[in-house]
Order: structure tokens, then C-alpha cells, then sequence
């Protein structure tokens, strides 16, 4: 996918929450289709674009 950069967003956990946050991309990251500004918390279900990729936020209950 070319509109994917190859660092193009960074997801990091703190704690029990999942952050996901765009690093300065050209496109941008969607959440729940709208573009996030900043450290954004994912919620179970959340369903995330990064280019033409749609990924849906899952935790195991194990975790």
C-alpha cells in the first residue's frame, strides 16, 4: 500500500490502555472515520485506518 509511510503511526500501551497516535503521515490515521490529532485511546472495536488498511482493535481476555 502506498500510502502507508513505513513508521507511519506508533501504538503503545499505558498501563491497561492502547494508544495508537499518527507520526506526522501524509494521510493520516482514521479512527472510527475520523483523522486523529494527537495520542488517541482505542476502545474494543475500534476500527482503524491506515491507508487502505482497516484494522478492528480486539484485547484478549487473557490480558
Amino acid at each position: 500500500d502506498t500510502s502507508v509511510s513505513r513508521k507511519h503511526a506508533t501504538v503503545m500501551r499505558q498501563g491497561v490502555r492502547f494508544m495508537i497516535e499518527d507520526n506526522n503521515s501524509s494521510n493520516g490515521v482514521i479512527v472510527n472515520g475520523e483523522k486523529i490529532a494527537g495520542p488517541h485511546e482505542m476502545r474494543v472495536g475500534d476500527k482503524i485506518e491506515i491507508g487502505k488498511q482497516l484494522y478492528v482493535f480486539r484485547r484478549s481476555v487473557n490480558n
